[in-house]
């Protein structure tokens, strides 16, 4: 998609704002609500596009000078069409990004989130207005999310990320990491998945063995081993398993089981200093951590019966374009146990990215962007739209 250069647009920051939720102060006409949505959501795509290009390319001045004027037209459509209460919103989001245009603000990935979620809630106020005639969102909430949004503005240096942040958990409080719940068994500590893993498995028709009970146990070790991977492999599992039963299970339930329990086993055996580290792998490091598909595969294929796990821990890092490894595989060449859990391993890296934050993880509403961005070169664009119907109902019923 591709944004025309926009005229130059003047700008004033705003001070504190006292702001009100209500309909009956709105005065929209209800005749053209849908076309007003429309046009938003058309709005919000062109938005998303620049965001992307800018995560690749933040220091493009006309990119970013792109992202300000739609967001400037955000708010004098809302003005126009009289959705009063939606200004100080969008007014906020345009403060922020007047400052980093401005070079007063440094653009990172954490502005690139706090917009998403600005335009997710300005969508989701925009659409409860125009379908119940009135908001669902508590006015208080929304007060606390502008003063938040203002504050940014208004930080310090120092402590500015902080408050995006805080803004960010604000606008979508599931960025939250939740803690694993643990209990003690004798010297050892039994990590317990915040839901129950083994109903998960019963759900899908994965038939629970002593095969699959050492895979999981040496699942367990493994995530103990990093904070960053507790509670990863339920996660993971619930997803891949959800999108195979869509798929009318082309994998072996209890095969796929195991790829996800075993496919990163070959990580456990890196250095900490490699898997946590913030910057860039060098090119020694990142051969090492391209390994460990290998690792997981042979130690698969020792045991009798696991050869299709086996396949697919080899090859989730395969990529649709062949651009992947071990093998450098294209579409058809992958199997689809390794197509399933390519996604839901990207997804779940981008949700859990350990660099974002050590409190935080990444929205889901950019994790989904991100990962829809991948179909058809990194991913499978048919298993994509596959997740996307998954991941959506794992999400409306809180799994995910």
């Amino acid at each position: 998609m591709t944004v025309n250069s926009p005229k130059a647009v003047k700008h004033m920051l705003t001070g504190p704002l006292l702001v009100s939720l209500s309909a009956d102060e709105d005065e929209m006409d209800s005749e053209s609500g849908e076309d007003f949505l429309s046009a938003v959501s058309d709005l919000e795509q062109q938005c998303e596009q620049v965001i992307i290009d800018l995560e690749n390319h933040p220091n493009n001045t006309e990119l970013m000078h792109q992202l300000f004027a739609l967001l400037h037209k955000l708010k004098t459509d809302l003005i126009l069409a009289g959705v009063h209460s939606l200004v100080p919103l969008a007014q906020r989001i345009e403060d922020i990004l007047f400052l980093v245009k401005m070079v007063k603000i440094s653009y990172s990935t954490s502005i690139s989130d706090l917009i998403l979620l600005s335009l997710d809630l300005t969508k989701l106020l925009l659409t409860q207005r125009i379908s119940l005639n009135s908001y669902r969102y508590a006015p208080s909430d929304y007060q606390q999310v502008c003063d938040a949004l203002y504050k940014i503005t208004n930080s310090h240096d120092d402590n500015r990320e902080s408050s995006v942040f805080e803004a960010i958990l604000l606008l979508d409080p599931n960025t939250s990491l939740k803690p694993q719940v643990t209990e003690t068994v004798g010297n050892a500590v039994v990590l317990h998945p915040q839901s129950n893993l083994m109903s998960i498995l019963d759900e899908f028709g994965v038939h629970f063995n002593d095969d699959l009970r050492f895979f999981q146990g040496l699942m367990y070790a493994f995530e103990k081993r990093s904070r960053y991977w507790e509670g990863r492999h339920e996660r993971l599992l619930h997803i891949a398993l959800m999108m195979n039963a869509y798929a009318h299970n082309p994998v072996t339930p209890n095969q796929l089981t195991a790829a996800v329990y075993m496919h990163d086993i070959g990580m456990a055996f890196m250095p900490l200093s490699i898997l946590h580290k913030d910057g860039k792998l060098n090119a020694e490091e990142l051969k090492l951590i391209r390994t460990h598909p290998q690792v997981g595969h042979d130690m698969l294929i020792r045991m009798a019966g696991w050869d299709e796990a086996a396949e697919i821990v080899l090859h989730h890092h395969e990529r649709f374009d062949g651009t992947g490894y071990p093998d450098k595989l294209k579409n058809g060449e992958i199997s689809k146990g390794a197509e399933i859990l390519a996604i839901a391993d990207t997804f779940d890296a981008r949700t859990h990215e350990h660099v974002y934050s050590k409190n935080l993880k990444r929205p889901f509403i950019r994790s989904i962007l991100e990962l829809n961005q991948c179909a058809g070169n990194q991913l499978d664009e048919h298993w994509v739209n596959i997740f996307n119907v998954v991941i959506k109902k794992l999400h409306s019923h809180h799994f995910i």
